[in-house]
Parts: C-alpha cells; sequence; structure tokens
C-alpha cells in the first residue's frame, strides 16, 4: 500500500549519513534537486509563491511552536496547513490542514499521484541533477506542498526539518514570516561543530525583505544571526520571553507548564501577529538591520496582553 511504498524510499536515517559522508556537495545539491522535484511533479517557483509561509527553524521548540502557531491561527478562523516531523502514530500526522492529519483517502490520492509521476520521469544516470526518487522526507515535504496548493490554505506552516540553509524546506523565495527558536548543539556532524555553525544554519531560511523573529539567544549565536539577517536583508526581531507566571497572570495555561513552552507560545503568538498584520495589508517593518547595528539595538516584541483567538489557541 501507499505506507509501505513510501517506506521504501531511502530513510531519514540513511539520508543523514549520505549527508554526514558527503556534507558540503550534498547540502549544496539539495535545494535545486527539491525544485527539480517539484517541477516533475508540475509545481514551479510560482506555485510555490502562491503558499503563504511561515517557516519555523531552530533546536529546540520548533515543532511546539508551529503547532501553537497552527493552533493561534485556525482559532481566527483561517484554514491551516501544518508540515511538522517526526510523526508519533501514524505518518498522516506530518500534514494537517485545521490541525487534522489528512485523511487516509487524500493520503493514498496524493501519494500514488506523486509517486508515479516521479517513477516516470525516473533517470537514475541523472540523480544528482534531481532525476532520481525522493528520500522519505523530501518526498512527504513535496507532498505536503501538493496538499496545501489543492486544499488552498491561507497559510502553510512548515517545520525545518535539520538546519534550514540547506533544507529541504527551504524552497520559499517570500515566505511571510520566518522564526527562530531556541538554539543548542545538534547534526553537529552535518550542521558543524559549534554554536555559531548551528546559528549559521539555522537562520539560512531568511529572506530579503522578509521578517525574521527570533527567541533570545546566547551572544555568540545571536551575532551570527545578526550577521546573516544582514547578509540577507532580513528584518531582524527579537520575542521577548514572558514566563509562565506571566502567561497565567494574563489568564493563559499551557498544556506543559514550563518556561521553554513558555517561550516557544511568545514566539507563536508574534509569527501569528505579522502573518495576520500582513493578512490584513498593515505596515510591516522592512528594513534590514544596518552594518552597524548591534545587537541590543535589535527591536524587541513584547506581549502586553492576549485575549480573544489568540488566548484560545495557546
Amino acid at each position: 500500500d501507499a505506507v509501505e511504498t513510501l517506506l521504501s524510499l531511502t530513510s531519514n536515517a540513511t539520508a543523514i549519513d549520505i549527508a554526514k559522508k558527503s556534507k558540503v556537495a550534498t547540502a549544496e545539491r539539495s535545494i535545486p534537486k527539491m525544485k527539480k522535484y517539484l517541477l516533475r511533479t508540475g509545481i514551479t517557483q510560482e506555485d510555490l509563491n502562491r503558499l503563504s509561509v511561515i517557516h519555523v527553524s531552530g533546536t529546540k521548540g520548533k515543532g511546539s511552536t508551529c503547532a501553537f502557531t497552527e493552533r493561534i491561527l485556525s482559532c481566527h478562523g483561517y484554514t491551516t496547513g501544518l508540515f511538522t516531523s517526526p510523526h508519533l502514530f501514524e505518518v498522516r500526522e506530518r500534514i494537517r490542514i485545521n490541525g487534522r492529519p489528512i485523511s487516509k483517502e487524500l493520503f493514498c490520492e496524493h501519494f500514488w499521484s506523486l509517486y508515479t509521476m516521479l517513477k516516470e520521469t525516473e533517470i537514475p544516470s541523472r540523480a544528482d541533477e534531481g532525476y532520481d526518487m525522493p528520500f522519505f522526507f523530501n518526498f512527504l515535504a513535496i507532498m505536503s506542498i501538493h496538499v496545501f496548493l489543492n486544499e488552498e490554505v491561507d497559510v502553510a506552516i512548515m517545520e525545518v526539518g535539520i538546519g534550514g540553509e540547506y533544507d529541504s524546506t527551504n524552497l520559499f523565495e517570500r515566505p511571510i514570516v520566518c522564526g527562530v527558536t531556541s538554539l543548542g548543539l545538534d547534526h553537529t556532524n552535518i550542521l558543524g561543530n559549534t554554536i555559531e555553525e548551528i546559528a549559521w544554519n539555522k537562520a539560512g531560511i531568511f529572506k530579503a525583505n522578509r521578517p525574521a523573529i527570533v527567541v533570545p539567544q546566547e551572544a555568540k549565536a545571536m551575532q551570527v544571526i545578526l550577521n546573516r539577517a544582514r547578509e540577507k536583508k532580513s528584518p531582524l526581531f527579537i520575542s521577548e520571553n514572558m514566563s509562565t507566571q506571566e502567561l497565567n497572570a494574563l489568564n493563559i495555561r499551557l498544556g506543559i507548564d514550563c518556561d521553554q513552552q513558555a517561550e516557544n507560545a511568545c514566539l507563536a503568538v508574534q509569527l501569528t501577529d505579522f502573518w495576520m498584520r500582513q493578512s490584513n495589508t498593515a505596515h510591516i517593518p522592512d528594513c534590514a538591520p544596518s552594518a552597524s547595528c548591534a545587537i541590543e539595538n535589535i527591536p524587541r516584541l513584547k506581549i502586553s496582553q492576549l485575549q480573544g483567538p489568540s488566548a484560545e489557541g495557546m
């Protein structure tokens, strides 16, 4: 069936091993190959640009941040698409519409359509150009894009798989807003052995004239993020944290009552606020940090009150 065939594709573990052995060469081919896979299934860059995307990277909490973001926007009445990983029970959990995994029927419909197109256009001798079969994760990322376009979602919330700069989700030229959660040393044999290298990769999702919001980071990581924002001409903001006690004072009770989740929730509020302001044609600052901008001068975003759908979504 569809799941068995999906599992026959190169697994995430094998894909990571391949990336370890040929770090840069494999990484730099990842995005061109993903775009070729999309073209082979009928998706152009213009089609990608039709999606209204919130893109989230990070080491800790990116899945929770994406879930908070999806829930808040759903409570505001928007049709949401969410791509995240890994799954707990069924692979369908990775692709959600309005918070619910897509149905078995919809999963099978899209899976077989895409699998057939990719298999029929496979040229093994041109694998490096994107004429091979995608890895497991890449296939699901492609599938999520097809589903979200077909279902005409108002917003597509995309969680990065590994890193950011060379991640298979880093396909969008004009995301509405990008977010970076708390950073730490993860996948060091792929992303680098220092927090600076990790930060460089995670901030790789930033795009020109598209705001990026990050949670507070240690100074070394934040400096790299600031430099990347300058390089990519992306307006940069810091989401100020609130403790669970501060959220409780606003009558907000998180499902997991800890400060890490409070940080994720605060970032989600800022991401949704920026997305809704853009949707309502409100002005969002589009000025990238200047060459002289220091970390302490990065604009900070503070939640003063939470009510209505935003509070409900928490």
